[in-house]
């Protein structure tokens, strides 16, 4: 044991992180699980309707790459509704949902919902609850729970959420995603039609 905290000591040094149970994912995690400052003001905004072709169509403005956890871009102050199909689903390797949305004229978004077991949520009881009832409600809805590959499912929905830049870094290409990583993340409601 008198080992281990020079072993750990060691590989922050040389840059390797470890993963801690109930931690999900990394960059800018605050902003993507809605755990930030300016989150409640957000989350109380009515949605505005847009389309995934008029977020799609957003210039990014924001730096390729940053790990400022607590910085929310401007664009990404908005609460959007969206009406689509979810094409397919999977569940990623930092435990979120990811939807595949397509829009009537044929684009698609990535829109993903966080686990509520996230240790990002143990202050914040009331997300938990509002992301594990959603995925609940989208596992009863679809008939099957999401799985590390793709699956189809192909119904519609109005998705409600929060526009998010994710970061640019080679390697990090969500399949379907947007090549500027524009997408949906949280998001924070889902009706199935």
């Amino acid at each position: 044991m008198k080992y281990f905290f020079p072993f750990l000591l060691l590989f922050s040094i040389i840059g390797f992180s470890f993963t801690v149970s109930g931690d999900c994912g990394s960059y800018r995690w605050a902003v993507k699980t809605v755990t930030d400052n300016a989150a409640d003001s957000i989350l109380k905004l009515s949605p505005l309707q847009t389309s995934i072709g008029e977020l799609l169509s957003e210039k990014r403005v924001v730096p390729d790459f940053l790990f400022n956890d607590t910085l929310r871009y401007n664009d990404e102050k908005r609460l959007v509704s969206v009406k689509a199909k979810l094409l397919k689903i999977k569940i990623g390797d930092d435990r979120d949902f990811h939807l595949v949305l397509l829009s009537s004229d044929g684009l698609l978004m990535v829109a993903e919902i966080p686990d509520g077991e996230c240790s990002a949520f143990d202050n914040h009881p009331d997300l938990r609850k509002r992301f594990d009832e959603m995925r609940k409600q989208i596992i009863d809805a679809i008939g099957f729970t999401p799985e590390e590959n793709l699956k189809n499912v192909e119904k519609s929905v109005v998705v409600e959420g929060i526009p998010f830049w994710d970061k640019i870094k080679e390697g990090h290409q969500p399949k379907y995603g947007s090549a500027d990583k524009h997408e949906i993340h949280p998001v924070t409601k889902i009706i199935f039609n």
